[in-house]
């Protein structure tokens, strides 16, 4: 997360129990995602390496903190995946 606009960082990383720079190196690795897509490699690459700072963070905590700064919050992923199953089911169907 390379000082996201719309995510407090500063925040995040306090939440998940992490410094700064450990917070940092561990989003160096993750590139945004294409447009309409969630590939889970950037989340297996994020939270193994999260984990190494805090072997505290599960899969459940990341997505929660996430979720808390996330704009819309957790609402606002649901629905993101709801657009994108409409999506390919209509794509399938063509």
């Amino acid at each position: 997360m390379r000082d996201d606009p719309k995510r407090p960082v500063t925040e995040i990383r306090r939440d998940l129990g992490v410094q700064s720079a450990e917070f940092r190196a561990c989003f160096a690795n993750v590139a945004p995602a294409p447009a309409g897509e969630r590939p889970r490699s950037n989340k297996a690459k994020l939270l193994g390496c999260l984990q190494g700072a805090n072997p505290k963070i599960t899969n459940a905590s990341l997505d929660a903190v996430m979720d808390k700064y996330r704009p819309g919050g957790h609402e606002a992923q649901i629905t993101k995946k709801s657009r994108n199953r409409t999506k390919l089911a209509l794509e399938i169907d063509c």
